[in-house]
């Protein structure tokens, strides 16, 4: 009998912590399910699983009552994700990983393109919360150009290698749903 209350307690546990667990991955609220399904419905760009992946993480997201609410969550995860990729830029170049000093000048340009990319996106944050959507989407559509723009740099030389293209291809995944999400919540047509 010693065992049986421990296996209880231990079986009780796994429950609750399963059940928190898939709470918070799987049981992302119908207007996350609804709204990420509409976003990406017609996007080639963007997935249905990443978009439900990204809001799912999020707590505020998960407490979001409206389309407009979504949107800002959505710029908010975008402006984190920028800020990493910033972080990623900024530790490359301490480690002189490139060899070249054109890759070193295209990775500084990948810099100052991601911080104006994070400069755009707070921008964005206030449009939507004073409901200028179109002004919103603007500003969102320069941040989406951001990590082909760092591309291309690398990519004009010959035997350069954009060493943050995972980040690069992680942040237009983010920009193009909160463009999604911004442009459902003003009902803009692109």
């Amino acid at each position: 009998m010693g065992l049986f209350p421990f296996f209880s307690f231990s079986l009780f546990t796994i429950c609750i912590i399963f059940s928190s667990l898939q709470n918070s991955i799987l049981g992302c609220s119908d207007l996350i399910k609804q709204s990420c399904k509409n976003a990406t419905n017609d996007d080639p760009n963007s997935t249905y699983d990443f978009c439900i992946k990204i809001l799912g993480e999020n707590p505020k997201s998960n407490k979001a009552k409206t389309i407009e609410e979504l949107a800002l969550a959505t710029i908010d995860l975008t402006i984190c994700n920028a800020t990493k990729v910033v972080s990623t830029i900024s530790k490359v170049m301490r480690s002189k990983v490139l060899k070249t000093s054109y890759g070193n000048a295209c990775l500084k340009n990948c810099l100052s393109i991601y911080s104006d990319a994070i400069s755009a996106l707070r921008e964005a944050k206030r449009a939507i919360r004073i409901k200028d959507f179109k002004k919103a989407s603007v500003e969102i559509s320069s941040a989406v150009d951001a990590p082909s723009t760092c591309e291309d740099g690398f990519n004009e030389a010959q035997g350069e290698v954009c060493p943050i293209s995972k980040e690069n291809n992680l942040f237009f995944q983010h920009t193009v749903v909160s463009l999604a999400f911004n442009n459902m919540d003003g009902h803009i047509g692109l």
